[in-house]
């Protein structure tokens, strides 16, 4: 099993959230950002250019999100209800859009949609400002 923030293994996820928790959080952005970059998967001066696809692709996960022990302690400080059993999120309806065709989406939850760009585009620009 990974972490579904940072990509670490993990044995057992140390805590779990939501999509919509996920992915309208700007502090699980810049965790999820900067391990991109930190990896190399993603250069910083195409992560403006790359917010879109990932919002969209990230937002389509209907299956909640499990987080190693490190990524647990960081959103802990930010106020965000992580959970330690399954039980506790939602039953179904993770997802705010599906995917209809590769990089095409249906949007399923508008206000969350515009929120989860909003958390993206500040986290990503925080994390810029300080790559300079």
């Amino acid at each position: 099993m990974i972490c579904d923030i940072c990509n670490r293994a993990i044995e057992l996820p140390a805590s779990l959230l939501g999509t919509k928790e996920v992915v309208t959080s700007k502090d699980c952005w810049k965790l999820y950002l900067a391990g991109l970059i930190a990896d190399k998967v993603l250069r910083p001066e195409k992560l403006q250019e790359s917010l879109s696809s990932l919002v969209g692709q990230l937002a389509c996960s209907d299956t909640p999100w499990a987080l190693c022990a490190t990524c647990t302690t960081s959103l802990k400080k930010t106020g965000l209800s992580l959970r330690l059993s399954q039980n506790d999120l939602p039953a179904h309806g993770h997802a705010l859009c599906r995917s209809t065709k590769l990089m095409e989406f249906v949007i399923m939850d508008e206000k969350g949609m515009a929120e989860a760009f909003k958390a993206a585009a500040t986290a990503a620009t925080e994390l810029l400002s300080v790559e300079r």
